[in-house]
């Protein structure tokens, strides 16, 4: 950490004394004045970032509000201390930051939470569920699951979910599962219901017809927590239909570890990478992205890895490609091929796609990709600056060259660049 006492001492702390009070003019002309003195500085910058962060969560823009308090929660540690300020003051921007806090376990964020579940504005009495105790808020979590407002049934159900198995949260989930008006929330339902066991095989087994596929499959992944033969003859059930994005869930979920103590057979890995093999070469681009992806998250093997492999090289969609290179870019044996497409796409893609294989390339320190998002960073699309931005200060680790983004005309542009100049910064000291 760098120390802001000694030669110089005053102006660096009034840096830092800015950001803890979100004057992002005053940490600007400062670190601009040392600056110019004695050059370029990443821990002060990262006090800019974080004045810059703080300024925006409390801009009254919800949208603003909302991306700089999830850039804040990104920077890990050195986001921490100005999310809990945030926390300590009134209004939304205190509720996003108590979120934030309470997603990572903070305790007394999650107890603050708890007070604002008599709020009128729906959405910070959902919040106010992450702090509630499904022993002593039983009878409102239940009262919650029926709410008019989606957000607070959604979470009211979730959070019953993680109550042990009980004939009247049982009765519950399984009622919203089945006549919510919201997809969201039946598969959230559903979701919770994997939970309950043998309790809840014929609510879910029933579920299996929802019109909806994100219930389907939620559906499907808790039949198969909660008893794995049923679930599994389900499956198989569903591989013999014609291939769709139901069906590749289905073979990825089959194939994948969902409990502790619950391998998936050889067998169950076997018939899933046959479907997932045969939907690679299906007419639709969509559908070939989801079984490579799908395929990926299996425990690798060298069949599979070849097949990706080759995959890489020759699919012709660009989406595709670019989901197969980030994917394989880790993976022994096939690095230099993940490489070469994302080269590829680099040449051929002018927008969002080419700046992702740059920020996959720039992640593993390869000069084309740093090259690729340096460029993007004055392109005329506000979206590829925000990306461009970000990955250049955390994924390249090169917080510097992304501090004219601070300035940039597009506000979130300069929220991304500050929440990647910030990553950076936390990430270099530990």
């Amino acid at each position: 950490m760098l120390s802001l006492v000694g030669c110089g001492g005053g102006m660096r702390a009034r840096v830092a004394e800015a950001a803890r009070d979100g004057d992002l003019d005053t940490a600007r002309s400062s670190y601009e004045d040392i600056r110019s003195r004695d050059g370029d500085d990443e821990e002060l910058l990262g006090y800019v970032a974080e004045a810059l962060l703080v300024s925006e969560a409390r801009s009254g823009d919800p949208a603003r509000r909302s991306a700089a308090v999830q850039q804040l929660s990104l920077a890990g540690t050195r986001g921490r201390e100005p999310l809990e300020r945030l926390a300590s003051r009134a209004g939304p921007e205190a509720t996003e930051a108590l979120v934030a806090l309470a997603r990572v376990g903070h305790r007394d964020a999650r107890r603050l939470l708890r007070g604002f579940a008599d709020s009128p504005d729906a959405s910070v009495r959902a919040a106010s569920v992450l702090g509630m105790s499904t022993d002593d808020d039983r009878a409102l979590l239940v009262a919650w699951c029926a709410d008019t407002a989606r957000e607070v049934r959604d979470a009211a159900c979730g959070r019953l979910g993680e109550l042990a198995p009980d004939s009247e949260i049982l009765a519950v989930l399984v009622e919203r599962a089945r006549i919510d008006p919201d997809a969201g929330v039946r598969a959230t339902s559903a979701r919770a219901l994997g939970r309950f066991g043998e309790q809840a095989v014929l609510a879910l087994r029933d579920r299996l017809s929802d019109a909806e596929p994100r219930v389907r499959n939620a559906a499907l992944e808790s039949l198969l927590r909660a008893q794995r033969a049923e679930g599994r003859d389900t499956v198989a059930s569903l591989l013999e239909t014609p291939t769709s994005a139901s069906t590749i869930e289905a073979a990825r979920l089959l194939a994948t570890r969902l409990e502790a103590d619950v391998m998936p057979t050889d067998e169950d890995v076997l018939h899933a990478r046959t479907h997932l093999f045969a939907a690679l070469t299906h007419a639709d681009p969509t559908l070939r992205g989801q079984a490579a992806m799908a395929l990926v998250a299996l425990v690798p093997d060298e069949v599979t890895t070849h097949a990706l492999r080759l995959l890489v090289e020759s699919e012709p969609d660009v989406g595709v490609r670019l989901s197969l290179a980030r994917a394989l870019i880790s993976r022994e044996g096939s690095r230099d091929a993940a490489r070469t497409a994302l080269h590829r796409l680099l040449a051929e893609d002018h927008g969002m796609t080419g700046v992702q294989a740059g920020v996959v390339l720039a992640g593993v320190g390869d000069d084309e990709g740093v090259a690729r998002l340096r460029a993007d960073l004055s392109s005329s699309d506000a979206t590829i600056r925000r990306v461009a931005a970000r990955s250049l200060a955390r994924d390249a680790m090169r917080p510097l060259e992304v501090r004219d983004s601070l300035a940039d005309e597009d506000a979130l542009v300069r929220i991304q660049a500050a929440g990647g100049i910030l990553a950076a910064v936390a990430a270099r000291a530990g």
